[in-house]
């Protein structure tokens, strides 16, 4: 066999066995989901819009281009 072919059936033999195992446990994989929609949620409506953060200038040092 090729590399290639050994590539593919390692491949595979992976994918089959980590789909096993989300099907196994179908709460780690609601959180490998849930996590990165949780902190998104968490980063843009709780600390909100990036020019409205801490200090009178939104964090940032405003200067003048006129």
């Amino acid at each position: 066999m090729s590399t290639l072919s050994h590539s593919v059936s390692d491949s595979a033999t992976m994918l089959r066995r980590n789909l096993r195992h989300m099907l196994r446990y179908p709460s780690m994989t609601l959180m490998l989901v849930g996590m990165p929609v949780i902190f998104l949620l968490l980063f843009v409506y709780v600390f909100g819009h990036p020019g409205r953060g801490l200090g009178p200038s939104g964090g940032r040092a405003h200067t003048s281009t006129t």
